[in-house]
C-alpha cells in the first residue's frame, strides 16, 4: 500500500483531531518487476471479493437521515475467505472521520446472512469488518445483508436536497466498485426523487406519507446518485441515428426565489442533450445506457457532475436569461458533463490519479461539441488555451499529479462546506498536449 506522512491538528475539544496528509511514496518493494504498482490493492483490485449487485431500499423519513437496507452479493476471489472488509464511513464530515457521533454520521444497525442469522461485524475508521460462518471458496457467491442509518442530506436550495458524496453504505473498490443496482427511495412528500438507473416505476405511499422511485441498472456502475426535491419534471425521448436505439429523456427543475425555469429554456436543453448524443455517438460509439436525467442543482455552485445515467448542473444555467458563468457556457457545462457518461462511467478509473483522464477526455469531447455548434471556429482556441495551462503546469509535476494535488484539497472544502467534491477543472486538461 502507499506509505503516507500525516500531520495531526486539534479541532480545539477534547479528543477531536483532524489528519492533514502531507506527501505520499512508494516504497522499491511495492513495485513489480516491470516497474509497475498497485494503488491500494485491497481496495482497487479488488483480490479479495468483487461485489456484483446491490438490493437496497433507502428510506428518508426527514431531510437529514437516511436508513439503508441493503443486500450485497458479491463473489469470493480467493479461498479460505472468513471476512469480508467493505468501505463504510463512521462519519462523512472529512474533517470529524472515523468519530461516530459528530455531525455526519453513519450507523450499521445488523449484519445477517440471507436467512436472518446475525454475523459478527465491527464498524471502525471508515470499514466494516464480516466475519462469515464459515470460509468462502474462491468462486462461490456470498450475500450480506445489512442494515444502518446515516446523516448524509444536504440541502442544495430551498427545495432540493442531495445525499453526500461518501460511502455511506458497505462498497467495495475504487469509486465503491463496478455493480449492478436496484434501488427503491422513498422522500417526505411534497419532494419527488431522480437519479441513476432506468426508472421501473414511480409510485405514492399515502400511509407513510411518502413518494418513492423504483431505479435500476443492468449495467455494472460505479457511483450511482439521487438527488430529491419539489422537481417539476419534463420528459422527452432520444433515438440514435444509426444505432436506431431509444433513450428516455427528463430534466428536473425547481423553483428559486420564486421563479421557475421557462419553457422554451427546458426545451433548449432536450434539443442540445440531442445534439450532443448524436455527436458524441459518432465519435465514441451508442450511449452507454437507456436512460439520461438532467436535474438542476442550487445557484451559485458553479459546476455540475456526470455519475452514470444522469446529469446535475450548477443551478443558475436554469434561469432566465444568459446562462454563463464566465467564460463558461450552458453548452459547456452540458457537453462536458454528458461526455462523462463515456469517459468516466463507461470507462473508469484505476485510482484516484486517473480522474485527470476522464476529465481530460470529457473537456476534449466538449471542446469538439462546441467546435460544431460554432461552425468549426472554437475547438483551436480551447486546445490554445490547454496547451498554455500544460505548460505551466509541466514544470511543477507530471499530468498525473494534477488529480492528487487538487483534489484532496476541493475534497476537504466540499466535505466542509456540504457540497459535492468534484475534479478541478484546468490541471487535468492538459491531456490537450496529446
Amino acid at each position: 500500500q502507499e506509505n503516507q506522512l500525516i500531520a495531526s491538528g486539534s479541532m480545539g475539544t477534547k479528543s477531536r483531531r483532524y489528519l492533514v496528509p502531507w506527501c505520499r511514496w512508494h516504497k522499491q518493494s511495492d513495485y513489480d518487476p516491470s516497474g509497475h504498482y498497485v494503488l491500494l490493492p485491497d481496495r482497487d483490485g479488488p483480490r479479495v471479493i468483487r461485489v456484483k449487485h446491490h438490493e437496497m431500499t433507502l428510506n428518508l423519513r426527514n431531510t437529514k437521515t437516511v436508513e439503508w437496507d441493503v443486500k450485497t452479493t458479491a463473489a469470493a476471489l480467493m479461498g479460505n475467505l472468513r471476512c469480508l472488509r467493505f468501505d463504510l464511513v463512521n462519519n462523512a464530515h472529512w474533517d470529524s472521520r472515523w468519530y461516530d457521533d459528530a455531525f455526519w454520521p453513519s450507523t450499521v444497525v445488523s449484519v445477517t446472512d440471507p436467512s436472518g442469522a446475525p454475523l459478527p461485524f465491527i464498524h471502525k475508521k471508515d470499514q466494516l469488518l464480516v466475519l462469515l460462518p464459515a470460509p468462502a471458496n474462491a468462486g462461490s457467491t456470498v450475500n450480506i445483508m445489512a442494515k444502518g442509518r446515516a446523516d448524509m442530506i444536504y440541502q442544495v436550495t430551498a427545495e432540493s436536497f442531495g445525499l453526500i458524496q461518501a460511502r455511506w453504505y458497505p462498497q467495495y473498490g475504487q469509486r465503491g466498485g463496478r455493480a449492478t443496482f436496484h434501488w427503491t427511495i422513498r422522500v417526505p412528500r411534497p419532494f419527488t426523487v431522480t437519479g441513476s438507473g432506468r426508472l421501473v416505476r414511480e409510485f405514492e405511499d399515502k400511509e407513510t406519507n411518502q413518494n418513492g422511485i423504483e431505479i435500476l441498472s443492468d449495467t455494472p456502475v460505479s457511483f450511482p446518485w439521487a438527488i430529491f426535491g419539489k422537481f417539476r419534471k419534463s420528459e422527452d425521448a432520444y433515438v440514435g441515428e444509426e444505432s436506431k436505439k431509444s433513450a428516455k429523456l427528463s430534466i428536473h427543475t425547481v423553483s428559486i426565489q420564486g421563479s421557475g425555469t421557462p419553457d422554451k429554456k427546458v426545451q433548449d436543453f432536450f434539443t442540445e442533450s440531442k445534439d450532443i448524443l448524436k455527436l458524441y455517438e459518432n465519435i465514441y460509439g451508442s450511449y452507454p445506457y437507456e436512460e439520461l436525467h438532467i436535474a438542476q442543482m442550487g445557484p451559485g455552485l458553479g459546476f455540475g457532475q456526470g455519475p452514470p445515467y444522469f446529469v446535475q448542473l450548477t443551478g443558475e444555467l436554469f434561469q432566465a436569461g444568459e446562462s454563463k458563468l464566465g467564460k463558461f457556457s450552458i453548452h459547456d457545462f452540458l457537453s462536458h458533463e454528458i461526455a462523462h457518461q463515456w469517459w468516466g462511467n463507461q470507462v473508469g478509473w484505476a485510482s484516484e490519479d486517473d480522474d485527470w483522464l476522464s476529465e481530460g477526455f470529457a473537456s476534449y469531447a466538449a471542446g469538439v461539441f462546441i467546435h460544431a455548434l460554432q461552425k468549426h471556429a472554437g475547438l483551436q482556441a480551447m486546445l490554445d488555451g490547454w496547451r498554455m495551462e500544460a505548460k505551466l503546469g509541466d514544470k511543477e509535476a507530471p499530468i498525473a499529479a494534477a488529480s492528487m494535488s487538487t483534489l484532496m484539497p476541493i475534497s476537504r472544502f466540499c466535505r466542509t462546506s456540504s457540497i459535492p467534491s468534484r475534479p478541478q477543472w484546468y490541471p487535468p486538461k492538459t491531456i490537450a498536449r496529446a
